[in-house]
């Protein structure tokens, strides 16, 4: 029992002595680790000359739109798109049942057939040319009737011939006599009239081609098509269903939306400033020919593609005092759709000499905002800043703070005002040089 309770003693001893020097150990190594200053990140105060920008709030629109109606009445026979797809300019897009259309057509075409051939006819003068062959048939009628009483004159006072033949000889030349009369008076009413009848064939054959011509372009009617290149939407109304002529109903409506436009107003003191950076552009008055804009979508992305000027209003809205801008971008994703909004983000101005620090380097406090800059003798002050326009990943700084200044950007949780640091430039995170 004795030697077991030895045994233990010792055992126990050993672990009280290794107890200590590991509580030693740690002891010396947190006042090691107290004594070595922190590390902070820094990075120096920039001072170069920066642009300014401007964000504005803008409208989404297409360059162009058209609402797609009917220009005849009738029944719609087909539909030849798909709802909310690209189409092409000229494309069929609805069919109107022609049979009622292509008949009146037709009949345009029979009475310009008659009319022209009525004029043709006067032209030729041939009522004149039958005039005169019935004129002449007519004396020839009379002529032989003539020699016929010459004839029977002489055989009837011999008693030759019945005196019954000789008055039948005599009113057969009267008759021709009045033939010729009437036959010459019929050529003579045609040379007179063929005038008038050639100018009215005329007039007939005008209007006919009138006729036609609306009766063709009803027909044409029939047919609807994609006025441009662009967008369509949704149908509202579908095959089978009755249309009206009078131009209420819409069907559809077409966009062209490659480019889009972007509509936003500018205030008058940066238009103003705009206009003056532009003074050696050669411009027609009024346009803003360098103007650099970007486009911050709803989701915070930048759109890949710049804007272009496209015009300015000719007048300062005067309850707002913003002119009106439209900028085009190119969309030939068709990611932009009209009526959608964006931030529009152009250069409004630029800032001479401006001192820069990134914008993860400035502490908001109450009552204001300060940075923690580290001097020459790497000890932490913190200074009050004042803060200007934000340029990228910077902000501009207006009092607070010198040119080649450092300033903390990363650790700031682990400097205080008076403490000396260890810095490094280099980024101790991913996000140190964001």
């Amino acid at each position: 029992m004795f030697p077991k309770l030895v045994f233990a003693a010792v055992i126990f001893f050993c672990f009280i002595c290794l107890s200590g020097c590991q509580d030693s150990k740690s002891a010396v190594a947190a006042a090691s680790q107290a004594a070595a200053p922190p590390t902070v990140v820094i990075a120096r105060v920039q001072q170069k000359t920066v642009p300014l920008y401007g964000e504005f709030v803008g409208q989404i629109q297409a360059e162009a739109s058209a609402d797609i109606v009917a220009r005849v009445e009738g029944v719609l026979k087909a539909m030849n798109f798909k709802e909310g797809q690209p189409v092409r300019k000229g494309q069929v897009l609805y069919q109107i049942d022609p049979a009622e259309y292509q008949a009146k057509v037709n009949s345009a075409k029979a009475a310009l057939a008659k009319a022209e051939s009525a004029l043709k006819q006067a032209k030729e003068q041939t009522a004149i040319e039958q005039s005169k062959a019935d004129l002449e048939q007519q004396r020839a009628l009379l002529a032989k009737s003539q020699r016929d009483v010459a004839r029977d004159k002489p055989l009837a006072s011999r008693h030759a011939i019945a005196q019954q033949d000789l008055d039948a000889a005599l009113s057969s030349e009267q008759v021709s006599e009045a033939n010729v009369h009437a036959s010459e008076a019929r050529l003579q009413n045609q040379i007179v009239n063929t005038p008038a009848q050639i100018e009215q064939s005329t007039a007939d054959v005008a209007n006919d081609k009138a006729s036609l011509t609306q009766a063709e372009l009803n027909l044409s009617y029939c047919t609807i098509r994609a006025p441009f290149d662009g967008f369509i939407g949704r149908t509202k109304v579908y095959p089978g269903a009755l249309v009206s002529s009078a131009g209420t109903t819409v069907l559809n409506t077409v966009y062209a939306i490659n480019p889009v436009q972007v509509t936003f107003g500018i205030p008058e003191t940066g238009y103003l400033d705009i206009r003056k950076r532009n003074a050696g552009a050669k411009a027609t008055p009024g346009e803003i020919q360098e103007l650099d804009a970007d486009l911050i979508l709803a989701d915070g992305s930048t759109y890949p593609f710049k804007g272009r000027y496209k015009l300015a209003d000719s007048t300062i809205d005067q309850k707002t005092g913003t002119l009106t801008v439209v900028l085009n971008f190119p969309n030939p994703e068709a990611m932009l759709r009209p009526n959608g909004f964006a931030r529009v983000r152009l250069v409004s101005g630029k800032a001479e000499n401006a001192l820069l620090i990134l914008q993860k380097s400035v502490i908001e406090q109450q009552g204001g905002t300060a940075a923690l800059i580290v001097g020459d003798d790497n000890k932490v002050m913190q200074r009050t800043i004042a803060l200007g326009p934000q340029f990228e990943n910077f902000v501009i700084v207006t009092q607070g703070v010198k040119a080649g200044e450092r300033v903390i950007v990363e650790g700031q949780q682990k400097a205080r005002p008076g403490m000396a640091v260890s810095v490094s430039e280099n980024a101790l995170t991913t996000e140190a040089g964001k």
